[in-house]
């Protein structure tokens, strides 16, 4: 997971060596700053047997990087929003189908066993398709930079999750992560700001 959260990292390195954006040292500090604070939150170990899972994981977020470049320039291209989220659910859908058939894990559909697990399916549904929404319109039409900034803080409503449903106290080196998750978010939003106000 914490290798999964490189793919702002991983888009800050391809808007300075394609694009030849390097922005100002407070935005490059701050996506340094989130990604600290994802540490902090998750604290992973990585053992030598795990280094092909850990090259994956890295994979991931350099994979993710180029997707989110290329929400910018469908962006940019004026696609709307609903299309392209629209392609990206039918295709998730396909592909999902073809894993789960080709490793044998397909079942026949199944009633939900109760009411509550169809309305925490359409909800997931819901609630997914919206936020896929709001992030291809983020990164299709705001500042890649801020919204590579700001993916870190899907780990501040996780951590607020853990607590409230499932009592989950952090420790204090989790507090020092959502901390700096925080200051990540405020340094980004005020260097785009003042961005926007000089005019860039």
């Amino acid at each position: 997971t914490t290798l999964m959260y490189t793919s702002p990292l991983f888009i800050a390195l391809i808007l300075w060596l394609w694009y030849g954006q390097s922005r100002n040292r407070l935005e490059q500090f701050a996506i340094a700053i989130g990604f600290s604070g994802v540490i902090a939150v998750l604290q992973p170990v990585f053992y030598g047997n795990q280094l092909q899972t850990a090259l994956i994981g890295l994979s991931a977020g350099a994979v993710s990087a180029v997707a989110y470049m290329q929400l910018k320039s469908l962006g940019q291209a004026r696609e709307p929003e609903w299309r392209t989220v629209l392609y990206f659910a039918g295709t998730a859908t396909v592909t999902s189908l073809v894993y789960i058939i080709g490793f044998g894990e397909f079942e026949v559909f199944k009633a939900p066993d109760t009411d509550w697990t169809l309305l925490w399916l359409v909800a997931l549904g819901f609630f997914g398709g919206a936020g896929n929404l709001a992030l291809t319109r983020s990164f299709g039409s705001g500042s890649t930079w801020l919204s590579a900034a700001l993916q870190y803080c899907t780990i501040l409503v996780s951590t607020f999750f853990g607590i409230v449903v499932l009592g989950d106290i952090p420790t204090s080196t989790t507090w020092l992560g959502v901390l700096l998750i925080i200051a990540c978010g405020a340094m980004s939003s005020y260097a785009t700001h003042q961005r926007k106000l000089v005019g860039e």
